[in-house]
This record gives structure tokens, C-alpha cells and sequence, in this order.
């Protein structure tokens, strides 16, 4: 009879050690479960970091470009303009004094029209404004509102 109740508890022993071996098992996946969860979790708020940086870099490079083009054109309007006067001045259309006093308005406000290129392109890339025009219409929305009275 003693060999009978020994090879259960032998049985039981066995059992026992399979049971703790699953129970372990089962920690070690619960723990790698949780290690992928954060992993995961990481990953994403990267992916997040990224694009927010890719998206401020790609419009960055979008207005330099935008303000070089911008620069461009108000050159040749300003250098076309100057070039007319120049000729009606040459041509004794209009007086040459006044042929000059108008080139130097239009070089004047062609470097003016850069000057504003600058600033709303400073601007744009502090992140002041989304576009250029933004800039404008804040301000005449700010305007309206302060003129707009109250009711009480």
C-alpha cells in the first residue's frame, strides 16, 4: 500500500512542477506582452514626433521657396518698370527728372515688396502663421471686432 500512496504523490509532484512551469511560462509571455505594449507605444509617439518635424520642415522649405519666387517677380516687374521709364525718359516722353524720381519710387518699392516677402516669411517660419495672408486677415477681423458694440 506504501508503494501506491507513494506513486501518487510522486503524480502529484509531477503536476505540481507542470503547473508551476505553465504558471512561469505564462509570466515570462505576460511580461514580453507588456514589453511590446510599450515598445508599441514608443513607436508611435515617434512616429508622431516625425511627422509633426516632417510636416514643419516640408513647409519651411515650401515659403523659401515661395518667398524666393516672390523676390524674383518683383525684380523683373520692378527692373521691367524701370526699364519703361528709363526709355520714356530717354525718349523725351516725360521729363528726365521726373523720369529718375519715378525709377527710384519703383526701386524703392520693389525693395519694399521684398522687405515684406522677409517679414511674413520670418514670421511664417516662427510659426506666427500658417500662410501669408493669415497675417492680413487676423488683423482686419481684429479691426471689425473692436468696433462692433456690446449689449448689456
Amino acid at each position: 500500500m506504501k508503494t501506491k500512496i507513494e506513486l501518487l504523490r510522486k503524480q502529484v509532484d509531477d503536476l505540481k512542477l507542470v503547473a508551476f512551469n505553465m504558471i512561469n511560462k505564462s509570466l515570462q509571455n505576460t511580461e514580453s506582452l507588456e514589453d511590446l505594449q510599450l515598445k508599441s507605444e514608443r513607436l508611435v509617439e515617434q512616429a508622431k514626433v516625425f511627422k509633426k518635424r516632417s510636416t514643419q520642415l516640408k513647409d519651411k522649405y515650401f515659403w523659401i521657396a515661395f518667398k524666393q519666387r516672390i523676390k524674383l517677380a518683383c525684380l523683373i516687374v520692378g527692373a521691367a518698370l524701370f526699364g519703361a521709364v528709363c526709355l520714356l525718359g530717354g525718349l523725351s516722353i516725360i521729363p528726365a527728372h521726373t523720369a529718375s524720381l519715378i525709377a527710384c519710387a519703383l526701386i524703392g518699392l520693389t525693395m519694399a515688396a521684398i522687405e515684406v516677402v522677409e517679414l511674413l516669411s520670418k514670421l511664417q517660419l516662427e510659426g506666427a502663421l500658417k500662410n501669408p495672408f493669415q497675417f492680413f486677415a487676423k488683423k482686419t477681423e481684429r479691426d471689425e471686432s473692436e468696433h462692433i458694440p456690446r449689449l448689456k
